[in-house]
Parts: C-alpha cells; sequence; structure tokens
C-alpha cells in the first residue's frame, strides 16, 4: 500500500484518541522490535517540526527507508513538558537503517538537508555533529541501558548513567531553590 507525504502530514496535524505513541512506516520486511538495527533519532523543537517532517518523510519515500514518528503534535508538544522523560524531549522521527554503509550515506544526505534546523541535545545514541538535530545508534526498539556505538561497542550502563547525573542535577537544583526562595 503506498501512502503519501500528505496523508502522513496530515495523520501528524489530527488529535487522536488512541493509546499508540508513535505510527509506524515500513519497506520491505518489518524488522521485529527485538532485533538489532542502526536507528536514526531526529530531533526538532515545536517551530521546526512541520518542517522537519516534512523533509524527513519525503526522503524517506523517495529512498524507501522505513521509519516511525511521534503520532500527533499535541503528543510531540507535551514531549517538552517538566513530567516527560528529559532523553527524548523533542525526538520527533526514527529512521531504521539495516546496514552501517547505509547509515553514513543518509547520515550525511539528512545533515545536508536538516543544516540549519534549531533542535534540543537527545540522550539517545551519539550525535552525528555538534550542530546536527540527527542522533544515532545500533541496537533494538527495547529499552536497554547500554549503548551501542558506531563501531557497535557496548557502552555499559550509557542510559542508567545520565539518568542518574540529571536526576541528582534537578534533586540539587530544587534543593537550592529553596533556600533561595
Amino acid at each position: 500500500m503506498f501512502i503519501s507525504k500528505e496523508q502522513i502530514l496530515n495523520e501528524y496535524s489530527k488529535e487522536s484518541d488512541s493509546t499508540e505513541f508513535y505510527n509506524s512506516y515500513y519497506f520491505g520486511k518489518k524488522i521485529p522490535e527485538t532485533q538489532n538495527r542502526w536507528m536514526i533519532n531526529i530531533s526538532s523543537f515545536p517551530q521546526n517540526d512541520l518542517f522537519v517532517l516534512e523533509k524527513v518523510i519525503e526522503f524517506c519515500l523517495q529512498n524507501r527507508i522505513s521509519f516511525q514518528m511521534i503520532r500527533n503534535r499535541k503528543q510531540f508538544l507535551n514531549s517538552f513538558k517538566k513530567d516527560y522523560n528529559p532523553w527524548f524531549s523533542g525526538n520527533l522521527i526514527t529512521l531504521f537503517i539495516v546496514e552501517k554503509n547505509e547509515l553514513q550515506n543518509i547520515l550525511k544526505s539528512l545533515n545536508n538537508i536538516l543544516l540549519n534546523v534549531n533542535h534540543p541535545k537527545l540522550y539517545i545514541g551519539e550525535q552525528y555533529n555538534k550542530f546536527s538535530p540527527l542522533h544515532f545508534e545500533y541496537g533494538s526498539l527495547h529499552f536497554r541501558n547500554d549503548l551501542h556505538t558506531f563501531n557497535k561497542e557496548v557502552v555499559e550502563n550509557y542510559y542508567k548513567n545520565i539518568f542518574l547525573s540529571k536526576r541528582i542535577k534537578t534533586i540539587v537544583w530544587q534543593w537550592i531553590t529553596k533556600f533561595i526562595n
């Protein structure tokens, strides 16, 4: 079944009562969620989300790249709220890549397309470059504490350590503001 960029963007603009957080679009065989693969996570601030989605979806459709994106704009905006997991704030769309050589070409192409996009830093995977909204990782869709780097080396408890450091910063900040006020 063929789906157009306009149909996908229309779905994103609608409010939905669905409990699903993401919409997934697969080309070819669907990769099981437990299977490792290369993933490119693309972040955006709300003022750029439609531009980013339009460009990335167009790129994915032209190149037959499977992807999942946040279900709708309301959920995307909620990702910036204080009670939302800060690792994923602004994570808009994730591309699924099978081969490492494809990954390098796709990162380079998308980086050129999204060159001046304002974006938040994601705490998932490695950032393509200092100014890029692209973050990539090797792994499965299931949550884990370890990060697989570009060379598939494992950084144990990567996410756990980030969570703890962010949690400690939050607690310290709350403690400091108590005494200031």
